[in-house]
């Protein structure tokens, strides 16, 4: 059951020259130029880490030789974390002007959705189980380029309204997913503390979105033609016209549903609705790491690695990991790729079910490729 839109309406906002001129004029940018476009709220621990975003936009900017902006639309829980995010955007903005803007300003956001060209969305929270945003986007006839997540790949047709890029999740069944469960249940870590710390450690592939970006600006008319394929698919799946008939069809059948329903077995969980994020949300990403997921080195450094201590955000819930094994696993995978197991059995028994999120978390930021 989608969430629905009013294509006409997001139509009408987009398609605006004269709108889309003056807002590109006020960022800096002519026609030829390009704007990336993200739209929600600026929450690292409730929507998504703003590394991997930031970085695939300067990274895509750098290797097409154009000029690229990202504006991030939205609203920070707190000045604190506004801090951070312009500490993110300084240290891996690079080729790309990166504006943080007030997502709660509606004209703003109507003269974004029709200054932009593409929208990201590189979400990595198991809070996002739909996403209302690319299909706002999709109806203002833009490109998306989203993580392939749950509803995302439900809502993102890849290659045709945009592109799906892989995600990673921890290994189910360890330890650390467990103690971040019984944390929560025990009222020691918040809701929010909950999923940031498993948003970090979900990875979401860089190389791989660098590479749909570098597509999108280097062709202004693949560019319009998935625009316009997408705002054909949010017309004729998402437009509030054609969900209003899903929700009659469910009223009708809920009582055929409920009538066949078997009861659920019982299982062995710390709580009925609260168990381990990495196993009950494992779904949400493209594949889950294993002990035989084979790991690889990226063009990535240990001075890159050592560089992430300065960055607050790059450092959260490090407690989580173990101290000392990211530089260790580095240096490993220079001299060949080898699997998850191979690379635990390198540490002590005692330190394996950090280290297991010591990994995911080098895959969520670069350091380590899982699809090489």
């Amino acid at each position: 059951m989608p969430l629905g839109v009013d294509v006409d309406r997001f139509a009408a906002i987009a398609d605006r020259p004269a709108a889309r001129a003056a807002k590109r004029a006020e960022l800096g940018l002519s026609e030829a130029d390009v704007l990336v476009l993200w739209v929600g709220r600026l929450s690292f621990f409730e929507k998504a880490f703003p590394q991997p975003m930031i970085r695939a936009v300067a990274a895509a900017a750098q290797a097409v030789g154009v000029k690229v902006a990202f504006a991030m639309a939205g609203w920070f829980p707190n000045a604190e974390d506004e801090r951070r995010y312009v500490e993110v955007a300084a240290a891996y903005g690079g080729a790309a002007d990166v504006h943080f803007l007030d997502g709660n300003d509606r004209a703003l956001v109507n003269d974004l959705w029709s200054a932009s060209d593409i929208f990201l969305s590189l979400v990595d929270n198991i809070q996002e189980t739909f996403g209302l945003t690319p299909i706002e986007a999709m109806a203002a006839g833009r490109p998306v380029v989203a993580s392939d997540w749950d509803g995302y790949r439900f809502t993102v047709r890849h290659e045709e309204t945009g592109f799906l890029i892989p995600t990673l999740s921890p290994p189910s069944g360890g330890g650390l997913g467990r103690a971040l469960a019984a944390r929560h249940l025990l009222g020691v870590d918040s809701y929010q503390n909950y999923v940031g710390a498993t948003a970090q450690h979900t990875a979401v592939h860089i190389g791989r979105a660098v590479t749909a970006l570098r597509t999108l600006i280097a062709e202004p008319e693949r560019r319009r033609q998935m625009g316009a394929a997408a705002r054909q698919w949010a017309r004729a799946a998402f437009d509030w016209r054609i969900v209003a008939q899903h929700y009659v069809e469910l009223q009708r059948s809920l009582a055929e549903v409920r009538a066949k329903a078997t009861p659920i077995p019982a299982s062995r969980r710390l709580h009925p609705v609260r168990g381990e994020p990495f196993a009950d949300f494992g779904h949400f990403a493209t594949a889950e790491m294993t002990l035989e997921t084979r790991l690889s080195a990226t063009a990535a450094t240990v001075a890159d690695l050592a560089a992430t201590r300065d960055i607050a955000l790059d450092r959260a819930y490090e407690g989580l990991r173990a101290p000392h094994a990211a530089e260790a696993v580095m240096r490993r995978l220079q001299a060949g790729s080898c699997t998850v197991r191979d690379l635990l059995m390198t540490f002590p028994v005692a330190e394996r079910r950090q280290a297991e999120l010591t990994l995911s978390w080098l895959a969520k930021y670069g350091f380590v490729d899982w699809l090489a």
